[in-house]
């Protein structure tokens, strides 16, 4: 993660979207990082279902619908139909 990431607000907003300590939104962005490097290059991470994604970073709080939608809407990702 690039230094600083953590002071940004939209990592403080995606922190209270999701309920997550800082240290647990670190860790979920470095697992969305390495699952896209992994198993999209390209970084189309869409072509995967919102539950693909949250099982591939391990993700088990909510669905995976809230997490991608919490995701987008602070812009840590981008929609994609």
């Amino acid at each position: 993660m690039k230094r600083g990431t953590d002071l940004k607000l939209k990592f403080a907003e995606l922190s209270a979207a999701l309920g997550l300590k800082p240290w647990e939104t670190k860790g979920l962005l470095q697992q969305l990082w390495d699952f896209t490097a992994e198993n999209c290059q390209r970084g189309d991470i869409g072509r995967f279902t919102d539950d693909q994604i949250a099982l591939g970073i391990g993700w088990d709080r909510t669905d995976g619908a809230t997490l991608i939608g919490a995701l987008a809407d602070k812009k840590w990702l981008d929609r994609s139909p």
